[in-house]
């Protein structure tokens, strides 16, 4: 640990590269770090480009070298541009020639940080593209970080600009907090120094020196992980990816970097279990850099020189089979794997690498960058072709100093075109008709099955796209009210392939919107799923529904889904998560919707939650104008879970722990792939129902990302006046989810359960009928597997009773329909009760006192190819809102 008392140390790295690399630019195992002016002019060619078949890398001159500077920004054209920059008026600018960084003003934060002065954008100077999510300082429990409340800036003669935050720890009033973000005029990385100091008259501890990554758009990445990976890792460093840009954040010393990995975010520990004693101080310093491309040679390259490592350049021309120079395709990119000799350990750099080709190398008809000196294998894929198969590799040795050249012969590309298009009801007598839809397209190779690349989201039905020649099988799909379309095509050399598929909506769900009541995009700051993005994945899922729910904040995506063209398919709720992780005392997440955004609060005018009770946040929503839906997020998720912190018991169906507010609508009894969580909550559902507290179940997906978390899988299907996308109101969705309560939560089966006239959701009275049939209709798409039903009366499960698919509607959907005879009230005759392990035909139910019924439906075979992963998260699984039962015949039961 650094002890700032004690003096600041050199700024130290370990050179981590073997002899079979080039040496450091300086003698010696360790090297100091310095501005990248020393050695800049080396990088220029790639960076700034070069002159056509220059092999030297170049010098760009005193006179081209700018001082860095800060500055506020004052309109929207000052801002950062990308996917994901959020940068408003009064945040400040970081910048110099090469890259530029966003620190947000003072104030209320943004996603999961608690106030400003933070990093929220970062790009490389020309192209100005933000991917990042945030980065800000971590404690060792999310999300412990600095809360700040001063800022001054300045520049140096030597060129320097920096930034100065200062402040206290989110829940230690006496560790003053002070973080300076400095910049040189040529350098990439910004160097992040924090101190902490105790003025308190106690110890604090133990605590984590550390930083949480929101990675946003850019895809995680360190030595020895596959892209994106999650959980546990130490090494060297860790970074992110994106299209146009990649990250690097490392110690500045020489340490590994502990950190805890999720779907999009990082918890960095550069030195952890730190005690401070009153009066003393203890700092941390680390580096952020931007490289210059969206690739992972950029990531390393960049670790590499703030090693000291002597620069190097790689130009790799295509050819195809009569060597002709080839145009390197969109997307392109060359693999790179360090060639070691028999017996030299393993270290970082024993990984595939890949590089993206540059505008300028491009331009040169090149793909090309800057790269660690050192032997490699080198390959190419992308843009429908790959490298010629030969029986060696292509081996290149990279020079420090120049670039070197090589050259790769990659095969011809062909083309496929595929339109999907929905069957329409028409008259027989007429032309069938047809429309252009929304759909998820998969594409694989036809011997091996392999997947070529993830499936693509086409939100009208067309897609071209580069392929390399061979023969392929393409499935379309749209979602479990859908078939399946799949058809197989040959793709030539120098041709165009075309295929047309066709779409029919065989189940019938009229009269219900399918929703997902939960779900993120990047505005949350732990996602990295863009705007647009997020509304094209749930109209290719054929989700109807959308909850705009980011943490603390209310984000309309309503404009996106009108810039698309997208309202016949799509309608997105504006909501909020109510989440409380900053809490010293934290409740949980909560849902929040239909709200209304004030677009002068950096949060769009969430509830203020931290070191708030659930009452008190209970008590603003309450009090806010109009109607809306409350739930309860993931209720048994631990530590966010409000159900765990708030001490909630099954025997009264009310938390015991002090501010829990039972003033809730919806509990979300099943979460994205959470499904060995999900049996519990039900429990739950059923404790709060037999306590006399109607809810209504919900199902939906939480999701941050796509592939493996796509929308809609779970999601709720909500009874309405009208079921159109296109003229349903925010009303009509919380009146049925608040009071009619008619919903089925599923993956893919669609289950009613209905007892005469009255379904799910409403209540059956013995005053009117001792005797009554309970009709459950199970219908699905043929390739949603479904094989039992299983009735709970009061809670408790019946015998499970075997379904066989005996009917087949007009459109290709598979029907049940079971048939269960119900006695009501006291003086009904004795039949069975649940308990049975199956049963071979159903059996009558006899309800005696006031209850409720629920169908549950399961299949055995998952939902491929539909989705893809563990068979246990993606088998079919639906179930009805509770009916209630008056058995005692006085109007109401248990509440309802």
């Amino acid at each position: 640990m650094m002890r700032i008392d004690r003096g600041l140390a050199a700024v130290l790295w370990v050179a981590m590269f073997c002899s079979a690399c080039a040496p450091p630019a300086q003698e010696g195992g360790v090297n100091v770090i310095k501005g990248a002016g020393d050695r800049f002019g080396m990088l220029c060619r790639f960076r700034r480009g070069g002159e056509q078949g220059n092999k030297e890398l170049c010098d760009p001159g005193e006179e081209q070298i700018k001082p860095a500077s800060v500055r506020r920004i004052a309109s929207r054209a000052d801002r950062i541009g990308g996917p994901l920059a959020i940068a408003r008026e009064g945040d400040y600018v970081l910048e110099n020639a090469e890259v530029a960084f966003v620190i947000n003003q003072l104030g209320r934060g943004f996603g999961f940080q608690e106030s400003g002065g933070n990093i929220i954008d970062a790009a490389d100077a020309r192209v100005r593209s933000d991917e990042l999510g945030s980065l800000f300082t971590y404690f060792g429990a999310f999300p412990r970080q600095a809360l700040y409340d001063a800022l001054t800036f300045g520049a140096e003669k030597d060129g320097t600009a920096w930034i100065e935050v200062r402040g206290r720890e989110l829940y230690e009033d006496k560790l003053a907090i002070t973080t300076r973000y400095t910049l040189g005029p040529l350098d990439r990385a910004v160097v992040i120094a924090t101190t902490l100091e105790n003025r308190g008259d106690k110890p604090v501890g133990p605590i984590d020196l550390g930083d949480a990554v929101q990675w946003g758009a850019a895809e995680k990445l360190a030595p020895g992980k596959s892209p994106g990976f999650r959980g546990d890792y130490t090494g060297a460093y860790i970074g992110g990816v994106g299209k146009s840009v990649a990250y690097l954040l490392a110690p500045v010393k020489d340490a590994e970097v502990f950190a805890k990995n999720g779907t999009a975010w990082s918890n960095l520990s550069y030195e952890r279990d730190i005690r401070i004693a009153p009066g003393e101080k203890v700092g941390y310093e680390r580096v952020f850099a931007v490289a210059p491309r969206g690739d992972s040679v950029g990531i390393a390259t960049e670790f590499f020189y703030m090693q000291g490592g002597a620069p190097a350049g790689l130009a790799v021309a295509l050819v195809d089979e009569k060597g002709a120079r080839v145009a390197p395709p969109e997307g392109a990119r060359v693999m790179l794997e360090r060639a070691r000799a028999e017996g030299d350990p393993p270290t970082w750099a024993d990984t595939w690498w890949w590089i993206k080709a540059s505008p300028e190398a491009a331009a040169e008809g090149v793909i090309g960058g800057e790269v660690p000196p050192g032997r490699y294998a080198i390959r190419f894929e992308g843009g429908g072709r790959r490298s010629e198969t030969t029986t060696t590799k292509t081996l290149v040795d990279v020079k420090p100093g120049v670039v070197t050249a090589a050259t790769l012969k990659v095969s011809s590309a062909g083309k496929l075109r595929i339109a999907v298009r929905e069957a329409l009801a028409s008259d027989p007598t007429s032309a069938p008709k047809t429309r252009a839809i929304p759909a998820k397209i998969a594409i694989l190779d036809a011997a091996t099955k392999a997947p070529a690349g993830e499936p693509r989201s086409v939100k009208d039905g067309d897609l071209e796209l580069p392929l390399a020649p061979g023969k392929y099988d393409i499935v379309a799909m749209r979602g479990p009210e859908y078939s399946i379309a799949e058809v197989s095509a040959e793709v030539r050399a120098g041709e165009t392939s075309a295929a047309t598929m066709e779409l029919r909506r065989v189940v019938d769900t009229r009269g219900y919107i399918g929703c997902d009541l939960h779900q993120h995009t990047s505005r949350s700051d732990d996602s990295g799923v863009a705007l647009a993005d997020r509304v094209i994945s749930n109209v290719v899922e054929g989700v109807e529904c959308a909850v705009a729910s980011e943490h603390n904040a209310v984000v309309d995506l309503m404009p996106v889904v009108r810039d698309l063209g997208l309202t016949r398919e799509l309608i997105v709720i504006t909501g909020n998560e109510v989440s409380s992780d900053a809490s010293r005392a934290p409740f949980g997440h909560i849902n929040v919707f239909p709200l209304t955004i004030d677009p002068a609060d950096p949060r769009g005018g969430a509830t203020p939650v931290r070191d708030r009770t659930a009452k008190e946040v209970f008590d603003d929503i309450h009090a806010l104008p109009g109607d809306r839906v409350i739930q309860v997020n993931h209720p048994r998720s631990n530590s966010n879970g409000y159900f765990d912190l708030l001490k909630f018991d099954p025997a009264t169906g009310l938390g015991t722990a002090p501010g829990y507010d039972p003033r809730f609508d919806a509990i979300e009894v099943w979460s994205g792939r959470y499904v060995s969580g999900r049996a519990r909550v039900i429990e739950d559902l059923f404790a709060l129902l037999r306590a006399g507290r109607p809810v209504t179940p919900t199902g939906n997906t939480d999701t941050h990302g796509l592939t493996g978390y796509e929308a809609g899988y779970p999601r709720t299907y909500v009874r309405v006046p009208s079921d159109d996308p296109a003229s349903i109101d925010a009303g009509a969705l919380v009146d049925g989810l608040k009071r009619r309560r008619d919903v089925v939560v599923t993956n893919a089966p669609f289950v009613t359960a209905r007892v005469g006239s009255v379904s799910q959701g409403g209540l059956v009275s013995a005053r009117e009928q001792a005797r009554a049939d309970l009709i459950v209709r199970v219908e699905r798409a043929p390739w949603v597997d479904v094989s039992e039903l299983v009735i709970w009366m009061g809670g408790e499960a019946g015998a499970a009773i075997p379904l066989s698919g005996a009917k087949k509607t007009e459109l290709g959907a598979i029907v049940d329909e079971i048939t269960i005879p119900l006695y009501l009230g006291k003086k009904a005759p004795a039949v069975s009760t649940p308990g049975a392990k199956r049963a071979a035909a159903p059996a009558p139910i006899r309800i005696a006192a006031d209850s409720f019924l629920v169908a549950v439906v399961r299949g055995t075979r998952p939902l491929t190819p539909v989705l893809s992963g563990d068979p246990a998260e993606i088998s079919p699984f639906a179930m009805t809102s509770p009916i209630w039962i008056d058995a005692d015949g006085d109007g109401r039961a248990l509440n309802r």
